[in-house]
């Protein structure tokens, strides 16, 4: 299935990851709500934050939506920035899509296979400190 998802949908399913058989928070088990309706999964955290103070997910950047290919996921597997450019793999295409800021497509780097500049369902991606991308 293919799905056309928002960079902000990708950063909150990474934020928010917590196992089936009671999560725990620093003050014990985790206590909240997952709802699913369709393809969209809600969770709400009622037992507070592992972290000092108040978090919230603020939208930095949103990929633009559109039926053509480049905006069209079938499994994203992980997202970066480097606060020029937005990275997105999708494992089922074995790519990683390259955005600017404003969320509009820039390129694909790598391709499926096993040579070099080719992967095979990427699951995560990282910018290093030199700008490499790993």
């Amino acid at each position: 299935m293919r799905t056309s998802i928002a960079i902000v949908g990708v950063l909150a399913t990474m934020l928010v990851a917590c196992t089936p058989d009671q999560p725990q928070t620093v003050d014990g088990p985790w206590h909240g709500t997952i709802e699913t309706e369709g393809d969209v999964t809600t969770v709400r955290n009622i037992s507070g934050s592992v972290w000092e103070g108040e978090s919230r997910l603020i939208e930095a950047a949103t990929i633009g939506a559109g039926d053509s290919e480049e905006y069209i996921f079938a499994e994203p597997g992980g997202v970066a920035t480097d606060g020029d450019r937005i990275y997105v793999t999708d494992r089922a295409a074995s790519v990683v899509r390259v955005y600017d800021m404003e969320g509009q497509y820039l390129k694909d780097l790598g391709g499926q296979g096993q040579g070099p500049g080719e992967m095979a369902s990427p699951k995560g991606i990282g910018i290093a400190g030199d700008g490499r991308i790993l």
